[in-house]
């Protein structure tokens, strides 16, 4: 018997009176939205957000306080792709998607999957101040992060890293290394991880302006500042670091 997700266009969805995810059993209406396949017998549905609020049996929750669950992630890039992809983009004719709802296909019938994007955050490590590469975004305000981006054509992903942190503070950065990745669902990325040191060159004078202030934190910033959510990698990184399983990872590698 199917399950199925009810989500709203802000990433909410009812949970159960013990905070989980609530599937409903059935879901038809005027009011409801395009629905895909997620996995198994779950599928997630787009709902105006008055449903949404209506049918959970606690507060609700939002997709971003789940990064480490599959089944949230998954829906939430699905339908995000379905609300953004109409048209093929080689002819402009209207897409037509098949009985899961997530692969399409225009006037050329050729199949148009779900795009993802691939993406890189990290943390850089000044091992001389035994600080961490931290910064506010400009768009994104009241909490400090890792540094991010997203891969361009013609980079591997330690070279994509390099770039994004050079663009946005003006530090170099070395020794780059891979730690872990994670679906991001509210922006159809897929994150990976880096830890990388800081370069001993001063900094470039000039930066894209991406971002609002820029700061080295140690771990006794660590403990007062504003961070990403629990569950996201950005979190993690700097988890990682501020208990000092970085630098066993690396003896360990």
């Amino acid at each position: 018997m199917a399950r199925y997700l009810l989500l709203d266009d802000t990433g909410a969805f009812p949970v159960d009176r013990f905070g989980a995810p609530l599937f409903v059993a059935s879901a038809t209406g005027e009011s409801l939205g395009v629905s895909v396949h997620v996995t198994g017998d779950i599928y997630a549905v787009r709902v105006p957000r008055d449903v949404v609020r209506h049918v959970s049996e606690h507060e609700v929750a939002y997709a971003r306080n789940f990064a480490k669950d599959r089944t949230i992630a998954r829906a939430v890039s699905l339908l995000a792709h379905r609300a953004h992809t109409l048209f093929d983009p080689a002819d402009g004719s209207e897409l037509r998607y098949d009985d899961a709802g997530v692969v399409a296909r225009g006037d050329r019938d050729r199949p148009l999957f779900p795009r993802l994007d691939p993406a890189v955050i990290g943390v850089v490590v000044d091992t001389r101040a035994d600080a961490i590469l931290l910064a506010e975004n400009r768009h994104r305000r009241g909490y400090y992060s890792c540094i991010a981006g997203y891969v361009e054509h013609g980079e591997n992903l330690e070279e994509a890293f390099a770039r994004e942190v050079l663009e946005e503070t003006g530090y170099g950065c070395q020794n780059i290394t891979y730690f872990a990745s994670q679906p991001w669902a509210m922006s159809g990325s897929l994150m990976m991880g880096f830890f990388a040191e800081r370069e001993s060159a001063p900094p470039a004078d000039e930066t894209d302006g991406e971002l609002a202030e820029i700061i080295w934190a140690t771990r006794k910033d660590i403990e007062q500042l504003p961070l990403p959510l629990p569950g996201s990698l950005a979190r993690t990184l700097i988890g990682t670091w501020y208990r000092g399983e970085h630098a066993m990872r690396k003896e360990g590698a």
